[in-house]
């Protein structure tokens, strides 16, 4: 599995499903890492109310989650992966597409059901004007090479 795995570009895991491909008592960054050595270029992971984290070989940057009110958080990783691709497939930097996922993951749980909480390009662009400055982002600790 651990070949296959190092075939991906990009691997979007929760906590549980990281704890599935890693398993251990190691940490979350620790796991990523591990991911990270064995060829994945980015490791996203969700962590649902608290957003998520980028790991990459340059680092790693937190996006923390707005808090809002959760309805339903089903379909929200769908949500995540799917604005994800989609930002990605126009050429849009890893920053800001993992910046519009975690906003459209957030925006999706406060709806109940998962069609209606999809937000169209419009309605998740407007929410997320006021704060597009990436710079505005958080950093987490870089990853530190073994």
């Amino acid at each position: 599995m651990q070949k296959t795995i190092g075939l991906a570009n990009i691997l979007v895991p929760n906590e549980n499903e990281l704890n599935i491909l890693m398993p251990g008592a190691s940490s979350v960054e620790e796991k990523a890492h591990a991911l990270l050595n064995l060829g994945v270029e980015h490791v996203i992971v969700t962590l649902g109310a608290k957003g998520c984290v980028w790991f990459h070989a340059g680092g790693a940057r937190a996006y923390p989650a707005t808090p809002v009110r959760c309805i339903d958080s089903t379909g929200a990783s769908d949500v995540f992966i799917s604005c994800l691709a989609a930002y990605l497939s126009e050429s849009c930097a890893m920053e800001e597409a993992i910046y519009y996922a975690n906003a459209a993951a957030g925006y999706s749980v406060m709806w109940k059901g998962v069609q209606n909480a999809i937000p169209d390009r419009q309605t998740l662009e407007s929410l997320c004007a006021p704060h597009t400055d990436m710079n505005l982002v958080p950093n987490v600790s870089p990853l530190t090479k073994p």
